[in-house]
């Protein structure tokens, strides 16, 4: 990897990605496991760890405080994280026959050598399902095998549409703009809510409804671009899995977990087809 330069600055700018501070563990605390089965040696995953229940209370505990998240607190972590810890970057799913304080990382997580770096970074806690969207490189795999373009073009339409709608009320801008992760900041979609309960609308001539039907104008204009731009479509009542090891063996070919219910795992498995 040190040999291409693209490479390995790619490597090194993944240290700088945006991320959430949790918890600092200690170098026992973490134990090397293999990507491989032991029974028959094949590869098992790329880029998944583990984390004990323990370990992924203080994670979120510690995450949501950062984050100023009160009405979360309460709440079971989530199943799994995006992290990074040191040079290693990846997934941790929660191993719930381990206890202790015990995090459990595979060579594929490793992309640098960082060992005096401990704390676990937050990239993304999937503590809430992810709408599915269409982006270029999907659409260009499902025309490459077979998909209409009229299918992706009519899935637009519709979406620049609704966008076009949403902004109309403070009712309906609320999900748009928790759906695209606009305003999380400053929790605009929940103000807009409150707002919206207590009869605020903007049809009124007052500077306040103005700034707000301009704050929907920059929302609604950042959504058509990503749609220009990146395709990045929303497909209807879709959702993005996450990518996770079967630690468990549990799962046969062609069969995938369920999505978790009420921050618990389900560890039955869903019929392919």
């Amino acid at each position: 990897m040190a040999r291409c330069p693209a490479r390995y600055g790619a490597r090194l700018s993944q240290a700088f990605s945006a991320t959430d501070p949790s918890v600092t563990i200690r170098a026992d605390d973490i134990q090397r496991i293999d990507d491989k089965r032991a029974q028959d040696n094949s590869l098992f995953t790329d880029g998944v760890g583990t984390i004990t229940p323990d370990t992924a209370m203080e994670i979120w505990e510690a995450y949501t405080r950062s984050r100023s998240r009160r009405s979360h607190r309460a709440i079971r972590p989530p199943s799994a994280f995006q992290v990074r810890l040191g040079g290693c970057k990846g997934m941790f799913s929660v191993d719930y026959t381990r206890s202790g304080d015990r995090v459990c990382i595979r060579d594929s997580m490793e992309k640098f050598d960082a060992p005096d770096s401990l704390d676990i970074e937050i990239a993304k806690a999937f503590d809430k399902p992810t709408p599915g969207f269409l982006n270029r490189p999907l659409i260009m795999l499902l025309e490459t095998l077979g998909l209409e373009k009229d299918i992706f073009l009519e899935l637009q339409r519709a979406a620049v549409s609704a966008t076009e709608d949403a902004i109309e009320s403070l009712v309906t801008a609320a999900p748009l703009l928790g759906a695209h992760g606009l305003g999380t900041s400053f929790s605009l979609s929940s103000v807009f809510n409150s707002m919206a309960r207590m009869g605020a609308d903007l049809d009124t001539q007052d500077d306040m409804s103005a700034f707000i039907r301009q704050v929907l104008r920059f929302c609604a204009n950042h959504v058509l671009r990503d749609l220009k731009h990146r395709a990045r479509i929303p497909i209807p009542r879709s959702w993005m899995l996450v990518g996770v090891a079967d630690e468990y063996d549990l799962l046969q070919e062609g069969q995938i977990y369920g999505v978790h219910l009420s921050q618990r795992v389900i560890l039955s498995y869903l019929p392919s087809g």
